[in-house]
């Protein structure tokens, strides 16, 4: 078997960067427009060129639709009887061209597009297939809503929406697809002929179109499988069949690509290396003329750069070498010493991007949570000791679980772990930890809750809680129940299992806070105008509100047998700039005969009697408080009289 592989060719390279910079950097708004334009086009079933002629493209859809196979995992399980089902007047080994010859494999830094219109120029176009990464679920992906992956800028461009849509591939494709939900997906492919692609990657009417066959099929989904071994064995016969329907439909010039190394996960690695062992197994060495691997990646420069380019550039090079020692007799260490080093930025041995050295912050949180434990602490003078009082009771109102010393928030960041998205990217308002440390529980615009793993960082269940954003979220002392807060006012109970057992509507704006606490009232006329603020006495029986009205109030809790309405009449203070509007004489026959009584706030001992022994003296004390001025001239004039 003779062999080229070609991916350092200077002419591919010149070529291939002058592709790439051809590309122009489109918005989600500007693709979601194409796509609409091209379903137009479809739909009228011809266009306009630049040259202002017509193209028709009816009946080229027509014979898409029509012919479009749908191959199920038992089509598949047997190649002789499918390739036989294709032709049955032709010999397998006759399918496809002489390759047995000449073989050419090549590693392209461009689009499949780009990859696609170049093999149809040099190539009969009805001998080039093309591998569409699809959505599982989706026809098309997310190409109506300006997504920009493979099959996206694929479905923007050609026919091959109009095949996949229709209902007797859609229901037995998609439809099947969507019941599972383990990631692996099925190994059922979509085999679409003649599928007609008349847009470039930028959008921009071709003056020819060219036509290609289209092979319709999903990568497992390492990021929701998680198995390396079951990913692998999924993977290997995923290729195996798609390979097998290339070969059935008379396709030896393919088009492949990094197949489920996007979103899904997948490592390039391995996905070449599988590549590599069935394009030279003895099932698939004399199928194949002519294979470009055409690799996409924004991120790394052309060519011959990072990413997927260099996992698949790796692997055929290295298999060149092993040719190339097998037929000269070259030892080990000379095979060795040809190896280039990886330089940092590129893929080391284990086929892992080398990440560059750099310096995180470390955050130190102790002394805030020690400072929280200290303020939480109640000492009437020095020789009070340092614990909590008054008892155990108030010990969940004064150290919340998160600030005990025995927490394991009580720690030093000195590592950044992993970045963990949403499926559905949506600002995330509120997370909170489960009480036992080991599930995240994130709240998002979207009004969904996702439980994450919180030793691996994966989601586990994502979960509709509320009709609108998620503003706050808070477990109770207990951590029996967490509480959540929306935007519209509403609060839900949550028992661990997420099962939701109570709501209702709090208030009418959002719910930007809760907390907890054992005892709950309120009071629809505690102040005469807007409370700026309220804060609990360390000792937690007594609280102080603070509103528009010019006065701070203070309330008690309820002793046994209190009603619900508390008293607090007898604990207001007057704000200093109201005292020039109240006569100073019933203000001060007020401060000498009234008598508090409310808890935390009565006169100790004979403290009231002094006062009124020195009434004189107090009567006689004038304002003290800087920058406030009570006299008027008259006063003034009688004191330097």
């Amino acid at each position: 078997m003779n062999e080229e592989i070609s991916n350092a060719a200077a002419t591919d390279e010149q070529s291939d960067s002058e592709d790439v910079l051809s590309l122009r950097n489109l918005s989600r708004t500007e693709r979601a427009a194409i796509a609409d334009d091209t379903l137009n086009k479809l739909r009228v079933g011809w266009y306009q060129s630049c040259e202002g002629s017509r193209i028709d493209l009816a009946e080229d859809i027509t014979f898409s639709v029509q012919h479009t196979v749908l191959y199920t995992e038992d089509d598949l399980q047997n190649r002789k009887k499918l390739i036989s089902s294709i032709d049955q007047q032709a010999n397998p080994s006759s399918l496809v061209t002489d390759t047995t010859s000449y073989r050419r494999i090549e590693i392209r830094y461009c689009t499949t597009l780009q990859a696609a219109q170049s093999l149809t120029t040099e190539m009969d176009e009805n001998s080039v297939g093309v591998l569409n990464f699809a959505s599982a679920k989706n026809p098309g992906g997310g190409f109506l809503k300006g997504s920009s992956a493979q099959e996206e800028s694929i479905a923007r461009s050609s026919s091959l929406y109009s095949t996949v849509i229709q209902p007797r591939i859609f229901n037995e494709f998609y439809d099947y697809n969507r019941r599972g939900r383990s990631g692996i997906y099925s190994h059922r492919i979509i085999y679409s002929p003649r599928v007609t692609i008349f847009k470039d990657d930028n959008g921009d009417i071709l003056s020819s179109p060219y036509h290609v066959g289209m092979v319709t099929v999903p990568a497992p989904n390492a990021s929701v499988i998680r198995q390396p071994e079951l990913i692998r064995s999924t993977m290997v016969e995923r290729v195996r069949r798609l390979l097998c329907v290339f070969e059935a439909n008379k396709h030896d010039c393919l088009v492949l690509g990094a197949f489920g190394c996007g979103v899904f996960r997948n490592d390039p690695f391995d996905v070449a290396t599988i590549f590599r062992q069935l394009l030279e197994s003895e099932e698939f060495k004399d199928s194949f003329k002519r294979i470009i691997f055409a690799v996409f990646n924004q991120d790394m420069p052309p060519p011959r750069s990072t990413g997927h380019h260099s996992h698949y550039s790796q692997h055929h090079h290295h298999n060149q070498q092993q040719q190339q020692s097998s037929s000269t007799g070259q030892t080990s260490a000379t095979l060795n010493s040809s190896i280039v080093p990886v330089q940092p930025g590129e893929i080391g041995f284990d086929g892992k991007m080398l990440r560059k050295a750099m310096a995180r912050k470390t955050v130190d949180y102790n002394p805030s949570i020690i400072r929280y434990l200290e303020s939480s602490i109640w000492q009437n003078d020095i020789t009070d000791g340092r614990s909590l009082q008054p008892d155990v009771l108030y010990i969940p109102n004064l150290v919340p679980p998160h600030a005990l010393l025995s927490d394991p928030v009580n720690c030093v960041m000195t590592k950044f772990i992993r970045p963990a998205t949403n499926k559905v990217r949506c600002p995330i308002f509120c997370v909170c930890w489960t009480p036992d440390g080991r599930r995240l529980i994130t709240g998002a615009s979207s009004g969904e809750f996702t439980l994450w793993n919180g030793l691996t960082f994966n989601f586990e269940t994502i979960l509709q809680a509320h009709d609108s954003a998620v503003r706050a979220m808070i477990w109770s002392n207990n951590e029996q129940w967490m509480l959540t807060g929306d935007h519209n006012g509403f609060v839900k109970y949550w028992q661990s299992n997420m099962n939701n057992v109570q709501v209702y509507q709090a208030h009418t704006d959002p719910v930007r806070g809760l907390t907890t606490e054992k005892e709950l009232a309120g009071m629809d006329d505690a102040h005469e105008g807007m409370i700026w603020d309220m804060s609990w006495h360390p000792l937690g029986h007594m609280l102080v509100s603070g509103s528009n009205d010019h006065t701070t109030r203070f309330w008690t809790r309820n002793r046994p047998g209190d009603t619900v309405l508390e008293r607090s009449e007898e604990g207001i203070l007057m704000h200093a700039s109201r005292l020039d509007q109240m006569h100073r004489e019933e203000l001060e026959h007020e401060r000498a005969s009234e008598e508090f009584n409310m808890p935390g706030l009565g006169f100790e001992g004979d403290l009231l009697e002094q006062l009124q022994q020195q009434h004189d003296v107090y009567n006689r004390r004038e304002a003290g408080i800087p920058g406030l001025d009570f006299s008027n001239d008259d006063d003034e004039g009688r004191r330097r009289r």
